[in-house]
């Protein structure tokens, strides 16, 4: 998976943004200076993984969101990631992982108005 270093700023601000959240409040709950936290924001300097920890928990966002460019840069990590879980299951288990695709699938089809 690449990982765009110079987007993890714009993603975080872009994240703050979509769900409402000022800067002075970001910044505190990370425990930084409002500064930082601007620099972070405009890709000049990146976050410790303390603080990366502290904001991705605050704004509720998963390490995909904001390392990734998009979900589709973070798709083959995922379903190779998924594939080598699948590998340690036994048929009965990866049956049932499949009924749960298959609802999650018929939901998300239905919630879109899509039909096949």
């Amino acid at each position: 998976m690449k990982i765009d270093m110079a987007g993890v700023g714009s993603r975080i601000k872009q994240a703050r943004e979509k769900k409402g959240i000022r800067q002075e409040a970001l910044a505190e709950a990370a425990d930084i200076s409002l500064n930082h936290l601007s620099h972070i924001e405009n890709s000049k300097s990146l976050p410790s993984l303390k603080v990366l920890g502290k904001i991705m928990v605050y704004l509720e966002v998963r390490p995909d969101e904001i390392f990734c460019e998009s979900v589709n840069t973070a798709g083959p990590f995922l379903m190779k990631e998924t594939e080598q879980k699948l590998d340690y299951l036994e048929l009965q288990d990866i049956k049932k992982a499949r009924d749960l695709l298959d609802m999650l699938y018929t939901w998300k089809m239905k919630d879109n108005h899509i039909t096949k």
